[in-house]
């Protein structure tokens, strides 16, 4: 025993000295006033998602202390700095490109593909030319939900400079907005006959991970001139199915597009079509076959109402393919509460019946113990309201980790989250609650759902499952940003 503890306050210094070392500290006593002067908790051994926070923050302190010293960045109406030397090769380089190399050695990448791939022959020739051009794409403003700049928006467009069309020489950039440079600049270098659902064009803003490089490899085949149906859909394509995707709305993600071509190439309307796009099938493309009945039921049902939409796909799903929680062998080994569930001669208005039934029952029954998970790795948030008498206002975000706080939840906000607490074992979603305190009192406000592989909000409801207000929304935006979320649109 005495070994062991040994061992274990051993691994503990070990894990000191690397945190030490990569906050660039040389000393625990340099460490103490290290997070003493920037408020963070008062410990020297600290778990590792603390040390992730305070590695984040000293490397953004880096960058912008960097900055300030040498002032790579200008505004687009500036005349271009005298260009700089690079110490390899001797060869002329420019500020904007010293820049991006500077972020990419200084900023906090702790997800797995979040840094862009960089080609520096092309990114420096890319960037020479904007800067001829005095283009505004040179900036570090933020760019989109994903936390990128459009410095390294345009590294991510060098990486694929073997699939550009035309020469960079040739683009000239107006007296346009970024956004609509930006626009013209990939046009320009990925798309021959200008015809590709403009949703699509964010896809340049995402991060490098396995989303994002499939979806720039299907604007890459669009763009080439060819067409959506000899891509590697995960799902069978018409030619009515290809015409909607082609004109899919301006406002929906990138990942929606192929849901959108299908359901509306099916004969769905266009308001049961949103809403699919917010439920779980907007994006998971899993049971097709059975998902492929329910669109055709629903197409031929167009007076359904939408408002039950949501709600009806989650309780045909949690029938049909969400294994009960009931049985012997414990949750997630059991067997669907109705495995051969069929579409076929449904009663849309008993079919609503039944979903209020479940999502009642839901609420109602207790689980057979109480289920924990883990935290994720997205910070809770808190902004304090203006202070009214002695009373202290405000909203908080917090994570819900136990089934009977999400069977609470369900209970006290009208809905059914509780058929989310497999996923949340799984791993593959979070839910979180927004709650408004006046002094000791609180009062729920919406129910949020994560994907935590992807750091991206998927639903935002509230009572009922309403839609969140301007208000609501305000504070998830500041949360998003906060906690480097993608917040996906509610309203379109």
């Amino acid at each position: 025993m005495p070994a062991t503890i040994i061992e274990q306050q051993e691994s503990r210094n070990r894990t000191l000295a690397r945190h030490l070392r990569a906050l660039g500290l040389r000393s625990p006593e340099e460490y103490r006033e290290w997070y003493n002067r920037h408020g963070f908790r008062r410990k020297l051994h600290k778990g590792s998602a603390s040390r992730r926070r305070e590695l984040k923050f000293a490397r953004e302190q880096r960058i912008q202390s960097a900055l300030r010293h040498r002032r790579f960045c200008y505004a687009a109406d500036e005349q271009p700095r005298p260009r700089l030397v690079d110490n390899k090769g001797g060869k002329n380089t420019s500020p904007a490109f010293e820049q991006l190399l500077l972020i990419r050695r200084t900023r906090d990448y702790d997800r797995e593909g979040y840094q862009p791939r960089l080609h520096r022959r092309a990114a420096l020739k890319l960037i020479r030319h904007l800067e001829s051009q005095h283009s505004k794409l040179l900036t570090l403003e933020p760019v989109g939900d994903y936390g990128m700049t459009w410095l390294e928006t345009l590294a991510t467009i060098s990486a694929y400079h073997k699939h550009w069309l035309r020469p960079i020489e040739d683009w000239r950039s107006g007296g346009y907005s970024v956004e609509c440079q930006f626009r013209r600049l990939i046009k320009h270098l990925f798309v021959r006959y200008d015809e590709i659902p403009a949703c699509l064009e964010c896809c340049w803003q995402m991060l490098n991970d396995h989303r994002g490089n499939r979806l720039r490899d299907l604007f890459l085949h669009l763009g080439a001139g060819k067409n959506v149906r000899h891509w590697s859909l995960p799902i069978p394509y018409t030619k009515k199915m290809s015409h909607h995707f082609m004109h899919a709305p301006d406002n929906i993600l990138p990942v929606h597009t192929i849901r959108w071509g299908q359901v509306r190439g099916l004969g769905v309307k266009l308001h049961h079509a949103v809403e699919i796009l917010k439920s779980r099938l907007g994006e998971l493309f899993e049971n097709e076959e059975f998902w492929l009945s329910f669109f055709h039921w629903l197409a031929d049902h167009p007076d359904f109402d939408e408002r039950f939409l949501r709600l009806v796909i989650d309780y045909v799903h949690y029938q049909r393919f969400v294994p009960r929680l009931d049985c012997d062998a414990g949750p997630g080994f059991g067997t669907p509460a109705q495995p051969n569930l069929s579409m076929h001669r449904r009663d849309p208005q008993r079919l609503i019946e039944a979903a209020q039934r479940w999502q009642r029952e839901l609420e109602q029954q207790e689980p057979l113990q109480d289920q924990s998970w883990g935290h994720a790795a997205i910070v809770p948030f808190a902004q304090a309201e203006e202070d009214s008498g002695s009373l202290h206002r405000g909203w908080t975000i917090r994570q819900l980790m136990t089934s009977d706080e999400l069977v609470h939840e369900g209970r006290v906000m009208d809905h059914c989250v509780a058929t989310y607490i497999s996923s949340c074992l799984e791993g593959t979603s979070t839910i979180w609650t927004l709650e408004y305190h006046v002094g000791s009192k609180s009062r729920k406000l919406l129910t949020i759902e994560v994907d935590p592989r992807h750091r991206e909000v998927i639903q935002v409801r509230g009572r009922s499952n309403r839609e969140a207000n301007e208000q609501e929304r305000r504070i998830l935006e500041n949360w998003a940003r906060a906690a480097y979320l993608r917040l996906t649109p509610q309203e379109w």
